[in-house]
Order: structure tokens, then sequence, then C-alpha cells
């Protein structure tokens, strides 16, 4: 016998696929689950299964739910000298995709910027460990910590 609860797995997006919530709803033949969020004017999905959508590895692509494709970024080093002299080399980065880079484990933002030539360079002025975050829709968010000493 199949398990109606497998029907009953909504997913809410944003118009570019991003996933803010997915909701397996027991105890729901008639769909109303689905009607409340379509009377708050919400995108969303039933896609079945028997698991949630996951924000960090899917998104939803002409009403289907799909796996997050890898960038397909690489990085030269984690380790760097201090200053100008030296620089971790990052490329195949997505046109468009966002870098942002912390110092790891605070939340003030070092740097900012959108990528447009599928390359970046990043040299530091202090030690420390630096958190590099590249986001780029529809692609899985890439993170690395690069280490700087003097």
């Amino acid at each position: 016998m199949a398990d109606d609860r497998a029907k009953n797995v909504w997913t809410v997006f944003d118009p570019d696929g991003r996933i803010s919530m997915s909701n397996k709803v027991f105890d729901d033949p008639d769909g109303r689950y689905g009607k409340v969020l379509a009377e708050r004017e919400m995108n969303f999905v039933n896609h079945g299964g028997r698991s949630h959508a996951n924000p960090g590895k899917h998104f939803v692509w002409k009403g289907r739910v799909e796996e997050m494709p890898k960038m397909p970024i690489s990085i030269n080093k984690v380790r760097i000298a201090v200053g100008e002299n030296d620089a971790a080399k990052i490329t195949g980065i997505p046109k468009g995709a966002e870098i942002v880079v912390t110092a790891h484990g605070y939340p003030d933002v070092l740097w900012h910027t959108v990528e447009e030539t599928g390359a970046a360079e990043l040299s530091v002025p202090a030690p420390g460990a630096y958190l590099v975050t590249i986001t780029r829709m529809p692609f899985r968010q890439w993170r690395c910590i690069v280490s700087a000493a003097a």
C-alpha cells in the first residue's frame, strides 16, 4: 500500500528558485495547505517525495525541485603570506557571483563584490583566518577558509 503522506511535501521558493521553506504535511487529503499558500500569493510546489527540500542543496526550476550543481571553482592555495606580495587565486567563478570575505568567526564583511571576470585574488593586510563565500543561483554556495600569516 502506498503512503499518501509522500504526496504532501510543500516547498516555498522565491522567483529565482531559492527555497525558503519545505514542509511535509500530514493529514491533508483535500490539499488545504496548498490553498493557504496560494491565498498568500506564495510561489510553491507540491513535489511529493519522502523528504523535505534542502535550501542549501536544492532549488526549484520549472515546477520541480532539483539538486543544485556545484560551482566549478578552484583555489590555488589556502595559506598565504600577509601583504600584497602573495594572494590566493580563485578561478571558475560564475559570472554574476557574489563574493563575500569575513574574518572567520566574525559576521562583519571585510570585502564584498559581484564577480564579472570569472576569477578573483585575495590578499590581506593582517594575519588571521578569512572565510571566502561565493554565492550564485542556482549553484551551491562555495566556502573556503584562507589562512594568512606574517
